[in-house]
């Protein structure tokens, strides 16, 4: 498991650098909304005042929590561009810590039954079940509520599974901000009776933002 998740972080760290790159490009300004002919980049006006990025990351898997590792440590690295603490939507569910985990006491209250897992994250900084043995940073908040965790968010990161991207983009629709914009980090591509599409595409047409 170390193996796995040293090499998913590394990739994740790659990707991430570049996204992080291109963010410094695009800082929400306090200027009218707008958008470039590609949709590229925009601005927008918060009650007349500049605004940092809120980021949130859609998804906890491996894959997903990586990304939100290095993610939260960027935010918290360039407090002039970002919101230091990213929300990371969870799918609820729960969790039992294992024995063999180094956060397991069995005297303690969280390990002698079945825990919910944005508790365990939020409580222990590691998510004990998808990404285990690898801290997660203390600004980035496991939230299990879908519509919560975007609210206000300028940077939507889209990491979970590709069948549950239609379900999620419909349970988004009219919550998020019209000028923030995502990023895809699904493997894949979706295949409808309309064609083929990557889920960058798809994500965008659904929400009717730039991904």
């Amino acid at each position: 498991m170390l193996i796995g998740s040293s090499a998913t972080l590394r990739t994740a760290g790659v990707r991430l650098k570049a996204l992080s790159n291109t963010l410094r490009k695009y800082p929400i300004a306090s200027t009218s909304t707008s958008a470039s002919a590609h949709g590229s980049s925009s601005t927008a006006t918060l009650g007349g005042h500049q605004k940092k990025h809120k980021v949130t990351v859609v998804g906890s898997g491996n894959w997903g929590s990586a990304i939100a590792k290095i993610v939260a440590e960027n935010t918290r690295a360039n407090p002039s561009l970002f919101e230091s603490d990213v929300q990371m939507w969870v799918f609820e569910e729960e969790y039992t810590v294992p024995k063999e985990s180094k956060h397991y006491d069995p005297g303690s209250s969280l390990c002698n039954k079945p825990q919910k897992l944005t508790k365990l994250i939020n409580d222990l900084h590691e998510n004990l079940k998808y990404l285990p043995d690898v801290p997660l940073p203390e600004n980035l908040i496991a939230n299990p509520s879908l519509e919560d965790s975007v609210k206000d968010s300028t940077i939507l990161i889209f990491n979970l599974p590709h069948q549950f991207i239609a379900k999620v983009c419909d349970g988004l629709r009219g919550k998020i901000v019209p000028f923030a914009r995502a990023i895809s980090c699904i493997k894949g591509v979706d295949v409808s009776e309309k064609g083929i599409q990557l889920f960058s595409e798809s994500i965008g047409s659904k929400l009717g933002i730039y991904c």
